[in-house]
This record gives structure tokens, sequence and C-alpha cells, in this order.
């Protein structure tokens, strides 16, 4: 299964043309859109869904500079454009998002592809959430039943209000928001006119950081403690999708994507047709350079708690690969033979200090031993025993 999150976004629009460009601290509005999506565990590949308008040109090149992919589709059946762009990327779920809400939470994205997959169901959306906050999730088999079954204009603009229209046709599911998520019925964290741009501005300018996305706890938290800045949009109308019960409960705002739109003739409804081949002619994904501005991307497809462990698995191979080193660079019992071999010899010790200091001491045994040699008896010579000496004749008497 692959999960295709489509930012549905066009330069056209009545009250706020050009609004997908336009500036929040310093950096267009959908390039934190698409920033925001990266925070999502669940998505594999994210689109930029433009039309085939040569004004929308602008949004493919952004989308190459962004590294995302670029689609290019019908520019009044959004529909039909969402159908086309899931076929591009070989998505089985389609996460939609709309190019004018950049403070939707990404968590929503991962809690309604779960609970779809989980409850094998069609369709899910965010339940109690404030407008321009939400998403929406949709199986691309229920879209192509839908590309083949709505008729009505406002089902092939707003892309999803046919399954909301014929409930027993589609298993519907939803998620509620968090209670730090929700606000009063009425604030609105949307861009549709420059006035919702002034407070989306303001929010921006408190609590952006260059290396981290706005959190929607902490704008919850902001607007709370300042209530009066709800009023800066207060009196903005909100197109509905096909009642205000549904804009309201799934908190994704509807875009004014078809404000100049001709009417579609009931005699001849949308029939459901395969992709144009002009349509993703221009938009083939492409490498594409480094973007202007360089944000860090979170790791998006691996869960915190698998971190650690990868860390532990690195530092385990790192140490066998030194210990075989270390073993590989160890000389072998040969080697110390050899070795012991070519040592010199050693030379002969010097003892004749030896000697000398030893030396009166062998005289004085020698004495000991003379002193115990019994006495000869008087006038025998010593040498008149001594083998070999001739006696010497008597001298003769004279008298």
């Amino acid at each position: 299964m692959k999960t295709a999150a489509i930012i549905q976004a066009r330069m056209g629009s009545t009250r706020y043309p050009s609004k997908v460009l336009d500036d929040i601290a310093g950096i267009a509005m959908l390039y934190h859109i698409v920033e925001r999506t990266r925070y999502a565990h669940r998505v594999d590949a994210i689109v930029i869904a433009t039309t085939t308008s040569p004004d929308d040109r602008i949004l493919l090149k952004r989308a190459r500079e962004w590294q995302v992919v670029g689609f290019a589709g019908s520019e009044h059946d959004v529909l039909k454009r969402y159908v086309a762009a899931a076929n591009l990327v070989d998505a089985t779920h389609v996460v939609r998002i709309t190019g004018d809400n950049p403070l939707f939470e990404p968590s929503f994205i991962d809690a309604c592809v779960e609970k779809l997959r989980e409850e094998k169901a069609d369709y899910c959306y965010v339940e109690g959430c404030i407008l321009g906050t939400g998403v929406e999730a949709v199986t691309l088999e229920a879209l192509r039943k839908q590309d083949a079954l709505a008729t009505q204009p406002h089902q092939r603009e707003h892309v999803n209000p046919y399954i909301m229209e014929h409930p027993d046709e589609f298993k519907i599911v939803t998620v509620k928001a968090e209670e730090r998520f929700r606000m009063p019925e009425g604030v609105r964290l949307t861009v549709d006119t420059k006035d919702d741009m002034k407070l989306v501005r303001r929010i921006y300018r408190r609590l952006h950081r260059p290396d981290r996305i706005v959190s929607l706890g902490r704008t919850v938290e902001l607007l709370k403690k300042n209530p009066e800045w709800v009023g800066l949009n207060k009196d903005v109308f909100q197109k509905p999708a096909t009642s205000s019960e549904l804009a309201e409960t799934s908190g994704l705002a509807e875009t004014d994507e078809l404000e100049e739109a001709p009417a579609a003739e009931e005699t001849e409804p949308p029939v459901a047709e395969p992709p144009v081949e002009e349509e993703t002619a221009a938009v083939e994904p492409v490498a594409p350079p480094p973007p202007p501005r360089v944000v860090p991307k979170p790791v998006v497809h691996t869960p915190p708690e698998n971190d650690k462990l990868d860390a532990l698995m690195a530092n385990a191979l790192t140490k066998e690969e030194e210990e075989a080193k270390r073993k590989e660079q160890a000389p072998s019992l040969d080697d110390v033979l050899a070795k012991a071999q070519k040592k010199p010899a050693k030379k002969p010790v010097d003892t004749s200090a030896l000697d000398e200091l030893f030396a009166p001491a062998e005289t004085a045994a020698s004495d000991d031993e003379a002193d115990a040699q019994p006495d000869e008896p008087e006038g025998q010579s010593a040498d008149a025993d001594k083998p070999g000496t001739p006696e010497e004749p008597a001298e003769p008497s004279t008298s």
C-alpha cells in the first residue's frame, strides 16, 4: 500500500489571487504546507496538483525546487485531477490537503490513514477540529467510484462530497481532534482573503522558527491568550462544500477552485476518463536542484523509538570491526619465534671481580689445613723422604 498526500493549489482566485505563493514569515504559503506534510509518518509521496493553465506553470517549477512531485490536471474538475495525480504515483490511499491551510495538523494525516487501513474503510475525516486544520483520507477505489458517479458541480469541485451524500455506498470513519487542537466555533485558520492572511501572519510572526513548523497546539494556546486576534477575520464568509455541516465537522476549508468555472450541463454529466496525455507530459518527476531555503527535513518514515536501537547496532558493528582489525594486527606464533631467533647472544659475565673478592678467603683456608697436619720429628729434613733425592756421601774424617 502506498499513501500519497495530494495538495491542490492554483494561482487563480477571485477573492485572493496568487495567495498560494504569498509571503508568510518570508516563505511562500504553499511551501509551509509542503513542510508540514513532511512531518507525517504515513506519507510515501507528496504531490502538488495544479492545473494546465499557463498561470499555474510556476507551481510546477516550485514543486521541482521543493523536491516533490508536480502534476497539472483538469482546471475545473478537481475530482478528476485527484484521480489522475494518484494514478501518476501509483497510490492506493490519498490524503487531501488544500493549498490555503498553512496551519493544518500533520498528526491528523497519520491518524486518518491508520484508521482507514485498520477499519478497511473508504473515507476518513477529522471531527471537531478548527476550520483549516483538518485533512481527509480516501482510498483510490473510492475516488474512482466518485469520479464515475458524481455529476453535480460541487461534487466535482470539492472531491469528496459524493461520499458524504451517499453514506450507504461507502464505509465512513472519523478521527476526533484532541482537546488541545480545539477552539470555539467560528475560528478560522484558513486563508481565503487578506483578512485571513493577517491573522495567519500574526501567528507565524510570534511562533515561527527556521528549524521547525508552527505547532497547532501552541497556536491554540496563543489564540486563547489573545482572543481579540480571532476578530481579524470573523466576518469572512466561508464557502460550503455540500452543506455548512460538512465544512464545520471536517475542518478542511474548501477552496474557491471553481469560482469562475462554468456550470456542468445536467443533460451531459461528466464521465470518468483516463488521464489525458497532456496532463502528465509536463510533470514527469525530475531531479530538482536544492531548494533556495534549506529547512531541516524531519525523519518522516522512521518511528522515533527505533533511533536508539539503530545507534546501538551501528556501535556494535563498529566494535566488531575494531576487534577483527586488532586480531589481524596481532603477531602469529611463527613471527614470535622468528623474532626470538634473531636476538643477539648474551655477553659472558665478567667474574674477575668476584675472584678477587673470594681469593683471601681461599688462602686462609689453606693455612688452616696446614696447621692441622702433624709436626715432623726434630733433626729430620722435610726433604729426606722425597723420592728422587740422592743422599750425599759423608766426608772422610781427618783425625
